[in-house]
């Protein structure tokens, strides 16, 4: 090896968030009773099953984590000051607000049904992360016709997005949304 440089993580967070995204998949995967009410005859085979596609997402969440944690490590420079190395947790309004939505869908989804709460929780997430995206483009503060623009596209997307998923999960999966 040359002279300056270790082996080793070069990309904490990258490796941190591998390990926490490794753990939820493999906790979905292989924990009991993550789908309940499940009847033991299932009509249409094996991929009519619904915890069929979560294990499969659970399974892949696990691949890109494996993959993730591989790319975080490397060869690190000791001559310059390298602080990817070290871990830093960001805290930052977006990320605060969309756990505290989250939370909420959580609690509501099962009182409101699935198309109110989904409609509303999309259309927040992505006015909340396409907001400061804007900003960070334009190096300004947002006019009022460019946040008009926002809400309807946002809109839009939003009802394309929660009408695709209902037709989905209704209709080519058989799953009844709450």
């Amino acid at each position: 090896m040359a002279k300056g440089f270790k082996f080793g993580i070069k990309h904490m967070n990258n490796f941190v968030l591998s390990i926490f995204t490794f753990a939820i998949g493999s906790y979905i995967t292989f924990a009991p009773g993550v789908v309940t009410n499940m009847s033991s005859k299932q009509e249409g085979g094996f991929f009519a099953r619904p915890d069929v596609y979560l294990k499969m997402l659970s399974v892949s969440l696990m691949l890109l984590a494996l993959i993730l944690a591989f790319k975080s490590i490397g060869k690190i420079n000791d001559s310059k000051e390298n602080t990817d190395n070290k871990f830093h947790f960001y805290l930052n309004r977006e990320i605060v607000y969309a756990t505290i939505a989250l939370i909420l869908y959580a609690f509501l989804l099962p009182i409101v049904g699935f198309a109110i709460t989904t409609t509303v929780l999309v259309f927040y997430l992505v006015f909340l992360f396409a907001t400061p995206s804007l900003r960070d483009i334009q190096d300004t503060v947002l006019k009022k016709r460019e946040i008009k623009k926002l809400l309807i596209m946002d809109f839009a997307y939003t009802v394309i997005l929660v009408v695709l998923m209902y037709l989905l999960f209704t209709y080519l999966f058989g799953i009844s949304l709450p």
